[in-house]
């Protein structure tokens, strides 16, 4: 029996070209990513910073015109109160009626709302002229 011999010689060259490109693209994507990530960071902390003064803007109103104005309200409601005591009295100590009482109510009702406007006007110009100066 004879016997078949097949000889295969395999040959070839290695080329790494390729994988030393990817490897570089590689390491330039992560330089450029740490690059963003510090400019990120850099952006997150502006914007801490613009809350933060937001929050002091918020606060300063908040002691300088909403306190101011819920103070005007209170004086308010205890002046028309105090108000409408002292019309009930004229009925009940200067011996007027009822109606007639009722009549001058309306005069003098207006009277302390004309007042009420005007020192609700003097507190709005007292904050709103700083902040027209900054």
């Amino acid at each position: 029996m004879a016997k078949n011999t097949i000889d295969v010689v395999v040959t070839g060259d290695y080329n790494d070209k390729h994988i030393k490109r990817a490897i570089s693209d590689l390491e330039k994507l992560q330089a450029s990513s740490m690059s963003m990530s510090g400019k990120m960071a850099a952006v997150g902390d502006k914007m801490q910073e613009v809350g933060q003064k937001i929050g002091r803007v918020g606060k300063s109103l908040t002691v300088g015109v909403t306190l101011p104005i819920v103070g005007v309200g209170a004086a308010a409601t205890k002046m028309a109160m105090d108000f409408d005591t002292s019309m009930t009295k004229m009925v009940s100590m200067v011996g007027l009626t009822r109606d007639e009482v009722d009549g001058m109510r309306s005069a003098q009702f207006i009277k302390l709302c004309i007042f009420v406007h005007a020192a609700r006007d003097t507190l709005e110009a007292s904050w709103a002229l700083p902040l027209a100066c900054n």
